[in-house]
């Protein structure tokens, strides 16, 4: 469970969020911090090394957190949902347990992915204080990814790739609106349609979806795009799904 920090009283020191380009981050990181405690986003381009950790250059009192995606909205580049899962379990973690004095956020310019990161965690976390350094150019992908993340860290899971009732899923539509879903492509019907299913991937990667319901189909979305369309039958052949509550 994400423990939300509460806002200071009068007098009492609250952790800022700061966001930087990476220059000024590295410059910041290793001229301006004495002994506070401190959180590192560093967001890179370089979406060919998708890697995560926690190890610092900068210093046992500054942990690293390393995330590589492009500031796009092209699927194959963007934030992927499972590198926001990661930050938002690694993010809980931290600060359910420990103290920090600063989140430091940076990317090349410190205007679009870091600026969005920065005001999902700000208002994940209840944090009131973000210093910026540049001009606020959000991007909108990362702050609806960001969201979906911590929804997902904060959910109840229920398994349905093995009771998947169509009924029951609109049912819930029906009440609810829409629902968040996870879905992952069946590796068998992957392997027979592979043509459809490649088309199929350039509109909707498997992970965290937003699920509606239109007349008798199923839509599905990444909650950024219009979504795409499924009857019952196809969406029970192409996906397994994990149902979010």
């Amino acid at each position: 469970m994400i423990c939300y920090l509460r806002s200071a009283n009068k007098g009492e020191e609250v952790m800022k969020i700061i966001v930087f380009n990476r220059e000024e981050a590295q410059d910041y990181l290793l001229n301006q911090i004495d002994d506070e405690e401190v959180i590192y986003i560093n967001i890179d381009n370089n979406v060919a090394h998708r890697t995560l950790n926690s190890k610092s250059m900068f210093g046992k009192n500054i942990e690293t957190f390393n995330m590589y995606f492009a500031d796009s909205l092209s699927a194959k580049d963007r934030l992927s949902t499972n590198d926001a899962i990661n930050l938002c379990v690694f993010l809980s973690d931290r600060l359910n347990r420990y103290e920090y004095d600063y989140i430091i956020i940076s990317c090349h310019a410190g205007e679009s992915r870091s600026v969005a990161m920065a005001q999902s965690i700000a208002e994940e976390f209840g944090i009131n204080e973000i210093e910026y350094h540049h001009e606020q150019k959000p991007n909108a992908w990362v702050k609806l990814c960001m969201k979906q993340a911590f929804i997902y860290v904060k959910s109840k899971k229920t398994d349905m790739k093995n009771i998947f009732d169509f009924k029951k899923l609109c049912k819930l539509l029906k009440e609810k609106k829409e629902i968040w879903i996870k879905t992952s492509y069946i590796t068998n019907w992957y392997d027979d349609n592979l043509a459809e299913i490649t088309q199929l991937k350039k509109i909707l990667n498997e992970g965290f979806m937003k699920c509606s319901l239109a007349g008798k189909k199923i839509i599905l979305s990444d909650g950024f795009s219009d979504g795409y369309e499924f009857t019952y039958k196809m969406l029970k052949r192409c996906f397994l799904i994990t149902l979010y509550s």
